[in-house]
């Protein structure tokens, strides 16, 4: 009996071992798929008023956006469809964007390509709309 309870513990600590890691290296492509994704600053002064769709993908990570700006600022951030795979969801980053004034903030931590991605889509969206 007491055998049985070390080999259940060893087992234990070996699948918390490998979860751990499992999970180390999950986040770690992640952030290494959120350096690929650059952002380009848009002046939002010169975006016209209106309701701006953007969206943007890589790999399983996307983000469907509508972006709202009035006066020049952007007024409002909704978030239409959000996939991630990894991480965390990052949708808080729209109340940085939304405060800031930029699509450059700080990402959620735990979930830099969740918000990066996100973030791109903003980007997306004010770009397209600037040009249109």
């Amino acid at each position: 009996m007491n055998r049985a309870l070390k080999i259940l513990g060893i087992g234990v600590v070996g699948l918390a071992l490998v979860v751990a890691v499992g999970r180390f290296g999950i986040h770690k492509m992640a952030g290494d798929m959120a350096t690929q994704i650059e952002l380009q600053e848009v002046d939002v002064t010169s975006v016209p008023d209106g309701t701006w769709p953007g969206e943007y993908r890589i790999d399983e990570s996307s983000a469907r956006v509508e972006v709202d700006v009035a006066g020049g600022a952007i007024t409002d951030i909704r978030i239409l469809e959000h996939q991630h795979v990894r991480g965390y969801a990052g949708e808080g980053v729209t109340g940085r964007i939304v405060d800031e004034q930029t699509v450059d903030v700080d990402g959620m931590s735990g979930a830099t390509l969740s918000s990066r991605v996100i973030q791109k889509a903003v980007e997306v969206a004010l770009s397209d709309a600037k040009s249109s």
